[in-house]
């Protein structure tokens, strides 16, 4: 009997335990998730939020109440969204009404929503208005959630719901691409593709982008065509078409060119003639980005293919350039060599025509957010309201490094930079800072030297959004830090103008042979960056031997005075230097060190601050 209870007992404690143990670690299901389109990346379809929509940001005087008495809002205060994300929710709203006739109406349980000021968050398609969760009320049965989540993927640019959640998250594509830019399509017309294909998608696919993009005209984003087959045609200049309407019936009316696929004679015509300012295109000394979109079906004819021809209008015109793959005869190394670097940001393959319409919000996205290229020694002036944005990146490989200079003239603006990523920004970089509280701060940025000969740095520019100016002013340079002065490490100098004597040298440009090797002094041409502020008298020789000849400067008394002596490689462009020189006078009263000096100095308004890569 002892021997029977003892069973007894132990079956008992162990079927506690075998309990316990259920309650502890309950079966976990795992979320069966679908997109629409299938498979597919919110991102890649509609874009990289950048930086959040707060209220102070200009682009929130675009967004649009949401008025419609069919939809059932979670959160009032959500109901605020971008145009088109605003249209695809009463168009939802509709279908519903359509489908349902009232026994159902949409729910939004969240919409637009952005963190608390300071929130590390990351910004998202909630935090720039152009997303929503949805669902019915009162909540449908089995049949009718599958069909409702049918309807949101019919509408949304991108949609996902998973099995173990009632409601669907569906979001649209940037619009309000608010800089300028002077963007080319180059339209590949081979016999492959087919008459129906071609006009039914290809033709679509710029339709479709020119829709998107909000800033159409003069002033704004210019557009230009060019198709490709045995030879190349200009459908028409940057110059041609100012309007949305007309670019759109243009490209409608474009004829099938039906041949070969002799795709460097396309980007060809490309370079030698749509980027000319005679054809519209603007001036590199305003900082627009040059864009070309390349669409193929397929590889080059033998004897036309795309490399060497790609890389002259990347290297010679700076130009950013995305080439769309379609279907499945597709030479990817093609596709890389036309595409800008980094191919993950600039190639995109797509297994069908139908599915390139599917892209064109992300594409339109990414050619918004495409920087302006710029070589060493180039200076672009810029204006940005709050919260605008701008980018820019080095044409050349950081394999001696760079040197970037921000200036802001006016306001307050922020600095971003980072090496391999197009558009780096508050949550995505590896170093930048607020630029300061006052005009005129300098802000300076050395990246220091990579290994990779592909790899590029880039900045981005935004306006501060607490800023009381009507536009934040800047400027921006880059250099590659191949010079720093006699007697020192630094790439500046501060001299008091009372120690100068006529007729004696101020410094000397020193050449770092460790970032520049097999170059020497004498391989160089030194100049002054704006030579019409520099005083006669002062003048730069053969070797960069900064001399000064007379007493003019003894003039300057109580103010400040920086001269830019920049040096130039004989045949390569990538190497362009330079050193500031600040000339100042003491007052008299109080002597405090200047800003990056070698020699004691006035504290002056033009702070400078250095941020290098961890």
């Amino acid at each position: 009997m002892r021997s029977i209870l003892r069973v007894d007992v132990y079956l008992a404690l162990t079927a506690i335990s075998v309990v316990a143990v259920i309650m502890l670690y309950p079966l976990q299901t795992v979320a069966v998730c679908t997109t629409s389109p299938s498979s597919a990346n919110e991102e890649d379809i509609v874009g990289k939020a950048h930086a959040h929509v707060y209220p102070e940001c200009n682009a929130f005087k675009a967004f649009q109440t949401n008025t419609n008495p069919n939809i059932v809002w979670n959160n009032d205060n959500e109901k605020t969204l971008q145009p088109r994300m605003n249209g695809k929710v009463n168009s939802l709203s509709q279908l519903v009404q359509n489908e349902w006739g009232g026994q159902y109406n949409l729910q939004v349980l969240k919409g637009y929503n952005t963190p608390a000021s300071g929130s590390s968050e990351k910004p998202t398609s909630f935090s720039q208005g152009r997303a929503a969760n949805v669902f019915l009320t009162p909540s449908p049965n089995l049949q009718d959630k599958a069909r409702f989540k049918e309807l949101v993927g019919s509408v949304a640019d991108w949609s996902k719901s998973c099995d173990t959640d009632d409601n669907v998250t569906m979001s649209s594509g940037i619009t309000e691409c608010r800089q300028a830019k002077d963007l080319v399509f180059l339209l590949d017309g081979s016999k492959s593709i087919g008459v129906s294909n071609y006009e039914a998608y290809m033709l679509q696919f710029i339709v479709n982008i020119v829709n998107i993009t909000s800033n159409i005209g003069p002033n704004g984003t210019r557009v230009g065509v060019v198709t490709f087959s045995d030879i190349a045609t200009v459908n028409f200049h940057l110059s041609q078409y100012t309007t949305k309407a007309d670019i759109i019936n243009a490209v409608q009316a474009i004829p099938y060119p039906n041949s070969r696929t002799k795709t460097s004679i396309g980007l060809q015509r490309v370079r030698e003639e749509m980027f000319l300012e005679s054809n519209g295109a603007r001036p590199a000394s305003e900082g627009i980005p040059k864009v070309v979109i390349v669409l193929t079906d397929g590889a080059a004819t033998s004897g036309y293919e795309p490399a060497v021809e790609a890389a002259l209008l990347k290297d010679e015109l700076n130009a950013v350039v995305f080439s769309i793959g379609i279907g499945a005869n597709l030479n990817v190394n093609e596709l890389v060599s036309i595409a800008s670097f980094p191919s993950n940001t600039y190639v995109r393959l797509v297994a069908d025509f139908q599915t390139s319409l599917y892209i064109a919000s992300a594409v339109a996205a990414l050619a918004c957010d495409a920087p302006s290229v710029k070589s060493p020694g180039d200076k672009v002036s810029g204006k940005l309201e709050a919260c605008e944005s701008t980018a820019f990146t080095s044409s050349c490989s950081l394999l001696v490094g760079l040197e970037i200079d921000v200036r802001q003239t006016k306001g307050m603006v922020n600095v971003y930079a980072d090496v391999d990523n197009s558009y780096p920004d508050e949550h995505d970089h590896l170093y930048g800072s607020i630029t300061g509280k006052k005009d005129s701060n300098l802000k300076v940025i050395a990246i220091p030297p990579n290994a990779n000969p592909d790899a590029r740095s880039s900045i981005s520019v935004f306006g501060d959004r607490y800023s009381n100016k009507t536009s934040n002013e800047f400027e921006v340079s880059f250099w590659t830090p191949i010079f720093h002065v006699f007697g020192s490490d630094n790439s500046s100098i501060a001299v008091n103008v009372d120690t100068l004597s006529a007729n004696s040298d101020v410094t000397q440009l020193i050449l770092d042979t460790n970032a520049a090797p097999n170059t020497m002094l004498s391989d160089y041409t030194f100049g002054f960056e704006d030579p019409m502020s520099v005083p006669s008298g002062l003048s730069v020789n053969s070797m960069g031997v900064v001399h000064f000849g007379s007493s003019e400067l003894i003039s300057i008394a109580g103010d400040v005075l920086s001269i830019v002596v920049h040096g130039t490689h004989a045949t390569d462009a990538c190497l362009r230097g330079k050193v500031t020189i600040t000339f100042y006078k003491p007052l008299g009263i109080t002597t405090t060190a200047a800003p990056t000096t070698t020699t004691a100095a006035p504290t002056t308004t033009a702070a400078t601050t250095t941020t290098t890569a961890p």
